[in-house]
């Protein structure tokens, strides 16, 4: 049996056309409102408050962000075991980081509930969706249908062959080795978070923003968001004109995929990617080494990863790496 659902977000604060609106906002003013966010958040709980920080770009923006008003707020970093150890000396290098880690390592998290594989929320619907019928294994089976007719975008049939894998496939390894050691020291300290998730980054982070907005003050878990109307191009504007060249930057080629930008790329980033073969790959690659900029390129096939290791790329990413190391251990 199909199951319908609704093609709107019920009960929700934003629309996706204020989303949209706001996403198109010069930088300036997205930190004018991001910065307003978190003031109304700090003065709610009396200060009570941290920055969630993982050492990544878009929490180092954050960081910076709140430091700016509030330089005491202090910063909490959990140590998975997992971090590059370039990014666990990064996260000791800034001031007031409390670091805190998981009560279960990696290994462990695996051999227990297994692995979170492809995303977050593909791994939850693997992980509960092989009673027949379920709504998780209907989402698997691309039976979950709008309102309108049209299949829902929450549908993740190619995924269904996962329900057979001779592993067992879980999305608790977020949960634990991050979720819980933050929520052990808030329950501690009486903190609540702070955190630098954007709503262009999942389906189910833009849910959550159309819902609540960047401030959730009610439910039992309340949390602040104050960037979420963000994208990808902000924060890399952000961090060049905040620390100039001190981190290398990635970017997208070719640049008009960089929207709202208003410095141009070629100024800041030290990486691009591309998706190109050919002719076009080997235009992209001269223009790129011509601005100083190294070519990296993304999810290739075999014969366009061997033509991008002829042409200089310097990085390759891809969405099966064994493959792409199988190809990789022939050169």
């Amino acid at each position: 049996m199909t199951t319908i659902i609704g093609t709107g977000e019920v009960g929700a604060l934003h629309s996706r056309e204020e989303l949209e609106e706001m996403q198109r906002l010069p930088l300036q003013r997205k930190i004018q409102i991001t910065t307003a966010r978190i003031i109304e958040w700090y003065q709610h709980y009396d200060g009570k408050v941290y920055v969630a920080f993982s050492g990544g770009k878009d929490s180092t923006v954050l960081l910076d962000i709140v430091r700016r008003i509030y330089p005491d707020v202090p910063a909490v970093f959990s140590d998975t075991g997992l971090e590059f150890p370039e990014v666990r000396e990064f996260v000791k290098s800034c001031e007031n980081v409390t670091i805190v880690r998981p009560e279960m390592n990696f290994r462990k998290v695996i051999e227990v509930y297994g692995y979170p594989v492809v995303s977050k929320r593909v791994a939850n619907t693997v992980e509960y969706g092989h009673k027949p019928g379920s709504f998780r294994w209907k989402e698997l089976h691309g039976e979950i249908m709008r309102s309108n007719g049209t299949p829902s975008e929450f549908n993740c049939k190619k995924w269904c062959y996962l329900l057979d894998a001779p592993f067992k496939v879980s999305s608790r390894c977020c949960t634990i080795m991050k979720k819980q050691p933050m929520k052990k020291y808030s329950k501690e300290t009486g903190r609540v978070p702070i955190i630098a998730t954007m709503a262009n980054e999942s389906r189910s982070r833009r849910a959550t923003w159309l819902r609540m907005g960047c401030n959730a003050f009610s439910g039992k878990k309340p949390s602040s968001q104050p960037m979420s109307f963000w994208t990808e191009e902000d924060v890399l504007e952000y961090l060049y004109k905040t620390y100039g060249k001190r981190f290398r930057i990635e970017g997208f080629y070719p640049f008009s995929v960089m929207e709202n930008v208003t410095v141009d790329p070629a100024e800041y980033i030290d990486s691009a990617c591309y998706w190109a073969k050919g002719e076009e790959a080997k235009r992209i690659c001269s223009e790129l080494k011509e601005m100083g900029v190294e070519p990296w390129v993304s999810n290739v096939d075999e014969d366009g990863f061997f033509e991008a290791v002829a042409l200089g790329c310097t990085m390759v990413t891809h969405n099966d790496p064994a493959k792409a190391m199988r190809w990789r251990e022939r050169l």
